[in-house]
């Protein structure tokens, strides 16, 4: 599923663990993606308290489900 990350202008996807770019007219830039795992420190200090949230939710979920498939 995506979320939309309204601070940065960005969607997250929670299955390819993806953040792609906005552009204004709405869509999304599916070739600037870039994996949750790099996310700049800037990128990261401009999302809102909610957005923080979302990303924060979706590395605790991923992390926990590679444990449960070992």
């Amino acid at each position: 599923m995506r979320y939309e990350l309204t601070s940065v202008a960005s969607i997250i996807d929670d299955e390819t663990l993806m953040v792609y770019p906005k552009y204004q007219t709405g869509g999304v830039d599916e070739d600037g993606g870039i994996k949750i795992t790099e996310l700049s420190q800037s990128f990261m200090t401009g999302l809102d308290e909610w957005d923080k949230m979302v990303v924060e939710e979706i590395k605790y979920v991923n992390k926990n489900k590679r444990h449960d498939s070992k």
